[in-house]
């Protein structure tokens, strides 16, 4: 897998003092309707499984699988780095609450969308927004994009598996799944130092460092 990197928008003094948020939300990432098909082998599975799907319904629910473990993993890198996240969108939320919420989409990266792509370029890019939520106003406190190489074959797409019997649910092929949980660990890791500067956290043991993956 290739190394994740990211480049985040600076930010003012203001943000310095922000209070720790009460509360951390990871909602799952929109996802870009040209993106190249992030998982040819899971689509010819479930085109086989379900005559007259069309393409376009089956990127609709490759990238919904996709959104999803990547929320899942930046959910769990924070939780091991002691920032107590959940996934959603803050319904639970309440008046007396100090939410952050993160959320974003999934596109083409700026380099690899050109026509030629060069050898290596990364695929698709995370653009991450974290949103800073104290009832009843809410701002915009930090944004990066990390580079990933979903949606590049690196090897030959082996069969998803299935769970349960026959025309169970299926899922990521293993090296969809991987890329998509690594990209998720490399938005975590932006947020974890992000919190650290603020005071939130203790700052890691070892610095994040930009990575692609």
């Amino acid at each position: 897998m290739a190394a994740c990197s990211g480049a985040g928008a600076p930010q003012g003094a203001a943000n310095a003092t922000l209070e720790k948020p009460t509360k951390f939300f990871v909602s799952e990432y929109d996802v870009a309707a040209d993106l190249p098909v992030l998982d040819p082998a899971l689509a010819a599975n479930l085109k086989r499984q379900l005559p007259g799907l069309t393409d376009d319904a089956a990127q609709i629910e490759i990238s919904r699988r996709v959104s999803a473990a990547i929320a899942e993993a930046t959910v769990a890198a924070l939780r091991q780095s002691g920032i107590q996240a959940a996934q959603g969108g803050g319904e639970i939320l309440r008046a007396n609450e100090i939410g952050l919420m993160v959320s974003g989409k999934i596109v083409n990266s700026a380099e690899g969308a050109a026509q030629r792509r060069p050898p290596g370029a990364p695929v698709v890019a995370a653009q991450t927004t974290l949103t800073y939520y104290v009832d009843p106003n809410s701002r915009i406190v930090d944004t990066f994009t990390t580079d990933s190489d979903l949606g590049r074959a690196t090897a030959p797409a082996r069969r998803p598996a299935t769970a349960g019997a026959p025309g169970g649910t299926q899922r990521l092929s293993p090296d969809i799944d991987a890329k998509a949980r690594g990209l998720g660990r490399a938005i975590a890791e932006r947020i974890v130092a992000f919190a650290a500067e603020k005071g939130w956290i203790k700052a890691p043991a070892v610095p994040a460092s930009p990575r692609r993956y």
